[in-house]
């Protein structure tokens, strides 16, 4: 005589047991191991079971459970039929037999000896693609005064206005992604000594490690938040005004908030790295904030 099965119970029907459930529940329901002990998650899988086929989700595996479970399917001539469990346990309709070809059984019953089910196979997620976007950047920086400057040359703060057009390479926008792209800018500066240059054009390109944090949104605005991407770039700069040629490298840290999805958004930022005049051989060091506004297409 059958026992029935419940919490705490284990041995080889509670083995068989979970190899039956793994093969008749949903694919998106939990894979039970099967470990020959009715546990917490065997339990819920039983009720989502009996839930399923109306049962009182009790947890009990006894008469009326172990019928359901002992409902076999099969495929006749392409058609999948149910076979009731007055069937499974030998009855025979003559007339129907005759006229039907069973072609496959997809599972044995309860009580009967049956091989292990070996967890489905799930393809792996395609990986995320990356996209070429145009980004147009109106923004201003206030280029701090430096830690090291040339002898002679009192340190200043400049006010510097730019616009900047880039073509920046997204490789998703999952944490932690990659960005990449060239870009060029000009920029009018205030000026704070007759040496300062007035007007300057920037080509460069810049690596972002993005999305370092996992952006959120905000409440009520609904607009998302990008507290943390790592920003590494390398310029060329041309002062018109008095004329030099200048080579940056900076690293700093930026944060973005998205007001209208992907499309704009204002970004704020620090960076710190050295410039190195190339026509009057000196180098400086010093950091600088930033502030503005990026739209992309």
């Amino acid at each position: 005589m059958l026992r029935n099965l419940s919490m705490g119970c284990h041995g080889d029907d509670v083995a068989r047991l979970q190899r039956m459930l793994n093969a008749r529940m949903p694919p998106t329901s939990a894979y039970l191991t099967v470990d020959r002990i009715f546990g917490p998650k065997t339990d819920c899988a039983v009720k989502d079971y009996q839930k399923v086929h109306h049962l009182k989700p009790d947890g009990i595996v006894g008469p009326r459970t172990r019928d359901a479970l002992n409902t076999r399917l099969f495929l006749i001539e392409g058609t999948l039929y149910r076979e009731m469990p007055a069937v499974a346990r030998g009855a025979r309709v003559a007339t129907r037999t005759s006229r039907l070809l069973l072609a496959q059984a997809v599972s044995p019953s309860i009580g009967q000896s049956q091989p292990a089910l070996k967890p489905p196979t799930l393809a792996p997620p395609a990986p995320p693609t990356g996209t070429t976007v145009l980004q147009l950047q109106p923004g201003i920086t206030a280029q701090l005064p430096p830690w090291i400057f040339p002898p002679g040359q009192q340190p200043n703060t400049i006010l510097q206005r730019s616009l900047q057009f880039a073509v920046v390479y997204k490789g998703g926008d999952h944490v932690g992604h990659i960005e990449a792209g060239a870009f060029v800018q000009v920029s009018s500066n205030s000026q704070s000594s007759p040496s300062d240059p007035k007007v300057s054009f920037t080509g460069g390109w810049q690596f972002v490690a993005a999305d370092l944090i996992a952006p959120w949104k905000l409440p009520l605005l609904g607009w998302k938040f990008h507290p943390l991407s790592l920003v590494f770039q390398q310029t060329l700069v041309f002062n018109a005004r008095p004329g030099s040629v200048q080579l940056g490298l900076s690293v700093g840290e930026q944060a973005q908030v998205d007001i209208l999805g992907d499309r704009f958004g204002v970004v704020i930022g620090g960076a710190i790295g050295p410039t190195a005049d190339l026509t009057n051989a000196t180098i400086t060091l010093g950091p600088n904030l930033a502030i503005g506004a990026v739209g992309t297409f």
